[in-house]
């Protein structure tokens, strides 16, 4: 069997972004929080923004910042 080659991002984010659609359930637990993601891993979470931009660009000099609401459920996407 092949080993799968990592894919290599077409345009900033898109890492992240495809990370964030496929894990609604692990997102949902940081609901009303602000989220930093790396990769695909959550480096830096809480309720002040400046504190998870300070600690997420300690990993990186793109990270991705998003805010998740008080929901249950938070489903990313697109149509």
């Amino acid at each position: 069997m092949k080993k799968k080659t990592p894919q290599k991002a077409k345009y900033p984010g898109q890492i992240e972004h495809e990370w964030l659609a496929k894990h609604p359930i692990d997102i949902a637990k940081y609901g009303g929080q602000y989220i930093a993601v790396v990769g695909r891993k959550i480096v830096a979470h809480g309720r002040d923004f400046e504190k998870v931009y300070l600690k997420a660009k300690k990993y990186g000099e793109n990270p991705l910042f998003d805010k998740v609401p008080n929901t249950e459920i938070v489903v990313y996407g697109s149509i």
